[in-house]
C-alpha cells in the first residue's frame, strides 16, 4: 500500500487514514512502498538503492550512460503496455519540440536525452515509423534473458534531443534512483507510479487500461504529472504536456518529492513487522473486519436512496403539473372556438 492510493482530491496522510479505519472501512494499515531486492540489505537512500540494483542485467552500461548525460527523460511501458510505434514516435517528437521551444525562449537549459525501454516493440516496429538510423550498442545477457541497446539518431523530427538510447529492458528502480533521471514517462501502473513518487520524479502519464487510469488521475491531482492518451494523442499533444512539465520542472519535482517523503515516512517493512509483532502479542481482534465498521457504506447507500427518491418526486411533480395545465387550458380553447 502507499499514501498515494488514498485520495479525496488531495493526499490523505497516514494518521487520517488510520483515524478513518477506526470508524469506517475494513481495518488497514498503510506501510508505504515495499521493494524486493536480489541482494540483502534495506535502506531508503539513493546510494543503497543504486548499490542493490547495479547487479541487475545490463545495468552497468545503462548506469554509465546515465552518468554521462545530465538531463534524461526516462520512458517505459511496463510489462503489459503495448504502445504503437506511432505513439512512441509522438512521445519523442513532442519532447523534441518542447525542448526546442523552451530552449529557444530561455526557459530550459542543458542537453536533454531519452532512455526508452521499448518493451513489446521490436526493432522492426520502430524502423517502420522512425526511419532515423540507429547504431547498435553492446548487449548484455544472463541465461535466457538478453538486453539489447542501440542509439537512435536525433536529427529531423527529433532535433532538439541530444541522444536517444533504446533498450529492451532496464532496471527501472535503479534508473529512477539516478539523479540524472529528471522526468519519467510511464503507463502509470501502480508499481511504476509508486517508484516514481518514492524517488521524487515528476511524470508524463499515458494510461492504457485497468487501474492505470485512476492512478493517472491521482498523479495529476497531486500536481506531480501531466497526462496524455496513448490512443488519441499526437506529437502536438505530447509537446504541450512535456512543455508544461519542463517549464515548471522544479514545482512538479517538489510535489513528487513530497509524496516520496510520505512514502518514506510510512514505515515500509519495519511498519509491517510492527503490525505482525503486535498481532502475535495482542491477538488479531483489532484487525478483524466488523459489520459495524461499514458506516461509510450504509451512509453512501442511504444517500443514493434519498437522491433517487428526490428525483422521482421531481419527475412526478412535473408530470402532475403538466396534466393540470392541459386540463385548465382545454376549456378555454373550447370557449374561444
Amino acid at each position: 500500500l502507499s499514501p498515494l492510493v488514498h485520495y479525496t482530491g488531495a493526499l490523505v496522510d497516514e494518521s487520517s487514514l488510520r483515524a478513518s479505519n477506526v470508524h469506517f472501512s475494513p481495518r488497514a494499515v498503510d506501510i508505504g512502498k515495499v521493494f524486493q531486492f536480489r541482494a540483502e540489505g534495506l535502506s531508503g537512500t539513493e546510494a543503497e538503492f543504486r548499490r542493490l540494483m547495479e547487479a541487475q542485467i545490463g545495468h552497468d552500461e545503462i548506469n554509465d550512460w546515465l552518468d554521462s548525460h545530465e538531463n534524461v527523460v526516462v520512458i517505459g511501458f511496463g510489462t503489459t503496455g503495448a504502445p504503437t510505434p506511432e505513439f512512441v514516435c509522438a512521445l519523442l517528437q513532442g519532447l523534441a519540440e518542447a525542448v526546442r521551444t523552451l530552449k529557444g525562449s530561455g526557459a530550459l537549459a542543458g542537453e536533454w536525452s531519452v532512455l526508452l525501454a521499448t518493451g513489446t516493440l521490436i526493432p522492426a516496429d520502430m524502423d517502420a515509423v522512425c526511419p532515423a538510423s540507429a547504431t547498435a550498442r553492446s548487449g548484455c545477457s544472463e541465461g535466457a534473458t538478453a538486453v539489447e541497446m542501440r542509439t537512435m539518431a536525433t536529427g529531423g523530427r527529433f532535433d532538439g534531443l541530444h541522444e536517444v538510447l533504446l533498450v529492451t529492458w532496464m532496471a527501472q528502480r535503479a534508473v529512477l534512483a539516478h539523479p540524472h533521471a529528471r522526468v519519467f514517462g510511464s503507463h502509470c501502473g501502480f508499481g511504476s507510479l509508486s517508484e516514481a513518487a518514492f524517488f521524487g520524479k515528476p511524470l508524463l502519464v499515458y494510461p492504457f487500461h485497468w487501474d492505470q487510469h485512476t492512478n493517472a488521475v491521482r498523479a495529476v491531482d497531486a500536481g506531480m504529472a501531466q497526462k496524455v492518451s496513448p490512443y488519441t494523442s499526437d506529437a502536438q499533444d505530447t509537446a504541450r504536456a512535456f512543455a508544461a512539465l519542463l517549464s515548471r520542472l522544479d514545482e512538479y519535482t517538489a510535489k513528487a518529492s513530497k509524496v516520496g517523503v510520505l512514502m518514506h515516512r510510512a514505515g515500509g517493512v519495519r511498519a509491517a513487522v510492527d503490525v505482525l509483532e503486535l498481532e502475535a502479542e495482542l491477538g488479531s481482534e483489532h484487525l478483524v473486519f466488523r459489520s459495524s465498521s461499514m458506516l461509510d457504506v450504509w451512509l453512501t447507500m442511504g444517500a443514493v436512496v434519498v437522491v433517487l427518491a428526490f428525483l422521482c418526486g421531481c419527475c412526478c411533480g412535473r408530470c402532475c403539473c403538466s396534466r393540470a395545465v392541459r386540463t385548465e387550458t382545454a376549456p378555454k380553447k373550447e370557449k374561444q372556438q
